[in-house]
């Protein structure tokens, strides 16, 4: 029986069925016989409500990816089985302006159960979130160039990214909305790393200094009482 299987196993098969590049048929057919319910009920709510058809236009998008021999990350293909709910819940607080606080809240209310269930590992959980959090970032135009460049460098944005990608494949009312970052991104992949401050590096080499300095006398402070 499913609900006896282990959490880590079901990860396992889930993130096959992601992978395979037959996602959709696979989750349609758990949902057919009533077992979605138990492995994703994230996704099984998704298909019995008004997510249902952006569910499957996400997994049919990746589906093709994958087909097409593209890397699709595994953060990527189960965030895209949180996104209808994410963005269902982000429309639900379009009444009032929503700050990035509300936002990682609501990443945490769809992801949270789930990583549990699932034994995600911490590294995941954290790079699925922070990747429903930079997508709405997404959403709108960047503020400036300083803003668009952290977001580029943020560890989840290639997450982030892919899952923008599969929204505008599956849904043609995004696809102008994230062409705005294109040449942010296009900049951030062809910029370098920042270098660490002149000023940092000398206050954490003095620091280091004085580390060694005060563990020096300690250690002579021992050898001498030793030897009295």
């Amino acid at each position: 029986e499913i609900r006896r299987a282990a959490p880590a196993r079901i990860a396992y098969e889930l993130l096959e069925s992601l992978m395979g590049g037959q996602a959709a048929a696979i989750l349609n057919g758990l949902d057919g016989v009533g077992l979605l319910e138990h492995v994703m009920p994230e996704s099984h709510a998704a298909a019995a409500g008004n997510d249902g058809a952006l569910l499957w236009a996400l997994l049919a998008a990746a589906d093709e990816g994958v087909r097409r021999g593209e890397k699709i990350g595994e953060e990527t293909l189960l965030g895209s089985l949180f996104l209808p709910g994410f963005l269902s819940a982000l429309g639900a607080g379009d009444e009032r302006r929503l700050g990035a606080a509300d936002v990682e809240r609501l990443a945490r209310e769809q992801l949270d159960a789930a990583a549990l269930r699932l034994a995600f590992s911490h590294h995941r959980r954290h790079i699925v979130r922070h990747a429903l959090l930079l997508l709405w970032r997404l959403m709108s135009p960047p503020k400036s160039g300083k803003f668009a460049l952290r977001t580029v460098r943020h560890e989840a944005f290639p997450t982030a990214w892919q899952l923008a990608s599969l929204l505008a494949s599956a849904s043609e009312r995004f696809a102008p909305v994230f062409a705005a970052w294109r040449p942010a991104v296009e900049q951030g992949q062809e910029a370098p790393a920042p270098e660490a401050q002149p000023s940092l590096q000398r206050g954490e080499e003095q620091t280091r200094a004085r580390r060694r300095r005060r563990g020096g006398r300690r250690r002579g402070r021992k050898k001498a009482a030793a030897q009295a």
